[in-house]
């Protein structure tokens, strides 16, 4: 998933981000709120990213999984579908 799609979607939404933070506690997982991997200094942002993703990746793919479903009723099939496909980029 690129590092942008994840700054997107939980630093956005305070609900998804809450979500996640759940989630993770659940997993005993400490959670890294998503950066954005631009910036003025490229290579620090995008090493924060990185590690943003490997510290977050299974939290990530278990909250993804469920929002993709689509059986949600508080989530759109459009959004559903968009989580689908940022699920699928996280397992490339």
């Amino acid at each position: 998933m690129t590092e942008w799609c994840k700054c997107i979607i939980y630093r956005r939404s305070t609900k998804r981000w809450q979500e996640l933070k759940n989630i993770s506690e659940i997993l005993h997982e400490h959670i890294v709120k998503p950066v954005h991997s631009q910036g003025t200094c490229w290579i620090d942002h995008q090493q924060k990213a990185l590690n943003c993703t490997t510290t977050n990746y299974h939290s990530l793919v278990t909250h993804l999984e469920e929002k993709s479903t689509g059986q949600r009723a508080d989530i759109s099939a459009a959004d559903a579908a968009k989580m689908k496909w940022y699920l699928k980029q996280m397992k490339l």
